[in-house]
């Protein structure tokens, strides 16, 4: 698919929570962060963002309002080499996972049509993945506020937060992975303070705008 694209202006941007101290509010937004011109339907649609941001949540509503199939990368990691996500690190560490979440990713990019695909919080450390993920489809990056993605996520087993001091973790790897999020983001919504079907309901209103739709079966 083009990568033509064209600058998503602030008044699209869904939420009241812009998060400042991150840089996600759109008026500071570079140029290479936008939205693909009206009229190129997507094949795929990558749900990116941090871990707790809601990706799971937000793309199986998306997909259900779009009537695409929804995919779970994580999930389909687990499916592909039946081991859940921390026994991968625990056997093969950081770098083991990475690869084998690439090679699915690039299955999925290859052979899933008309889905929407929910990234894992890491995705984008890998330079191949971001290339994977802007050549073949749209990517929604979604974001929330740090208090919000620790309250989300410390009853959870996620390899990189089971340390000492998680929410200074949730800080490092926010201010690491901020530009490659960025990088790859077509639209960006906040989660932070909406409820999921609110959120879901501006990605869809906001697609079916960009793509000059007047509504889906």
């Amino acid at each position: 698919m083009s990568a033509t694209k064209q600058v998503i202006a602030a008044r699209h941007y869904s939420s009241p929570d812009t998060i400042p101290p991150l840089g996600y509010d759109p008026s500071c937004l570079s140029q290479s962060v936008c939205s693909r011109v009206p009229g190129m339907i997507p094949d795929r649609i990558f749900i990116i963002g941090f871990s707790g941001v809601g990706k799971t949540t937000e793309g199986a509503i998306i997909a259900h309002m779009l009537g695409r199939k929804f995919i779970d990368l994580d999930q389909a990691i687990t499916g592909s080499t039946g081991k859940t996500i921390p026994q991968i690190f625990e056997e093969g560490g950081q770098d083991r996972f990475r690869a084998v979440e690439t090679r699915v990713l690039n299955k999925l990019a290859a052979a899933e049509h008309n889905a929407v695909i929910a990234c894992g919080g890491g995705t984008v450390c890998e330079r191949v993945n971001r290339r994977i993920l802007k050549e073949s489809g749209l990517s929604i990056l979604l974001v929330a506020d740090v208090q919000t993605i620790y309250r989300r996520t410390r009853a959870s087993d996620r390899p990189l937060l089971n340390c000492r001091n998680p929410l200074r973790k949730i800080q490092e790897l926010l201010r690491e992975r901020r530009p490659l999020y960025l990088e790859c983001a077509d639209w960006i919504f906040s989660t932070g303070h909406a409820c999921p079907d609110t959120v879901g309901e501006n990605i869809y209103k906001h697609y079916l705008a960009s793509f000059r739709l007047t509504g889906m079966p």
